[in-house]
């Protein structure tokens, strides 16, 4: 029951929340000017993508970095004795 309540969370969901941000993308577009929303569009489009990026790619790393200064249990810093 649970692998379905996720699926359907899923299935319904990431759709709903990608139709709810092209329109409240588009709602704000038409509440400014033209030259702002020309300047301000493509970074709202690009802003979903680079989230993601950053979740998916850049934290993990940092956090790779920071685990390696500890020690085996991973709960405290030995630096560079590791």
């Amino acid at each position: 029951m649970e692998r379905l309540l996720t699926a359907l969370v899923v299935i319904v969901g990431v759709p709903a929340a990608t139709v709810a941000y092209v329109a409240a993308v588009e709602w704000l577009m038409k509440r400014i000017s033209y030259g702002l929303a020309s300047k301000i569009r493509p970074w709202l489009w690009l802003a979903p993508a680079l989230l993601l990026l950053a979740f998916y790619l850049i934290y993990p790393s940092f956090n790779t970095a920071r685990i390696s200064f500890m020690d085996a249990d991973s709960t405290e810093y030995v630096g560079l004795d590791n």
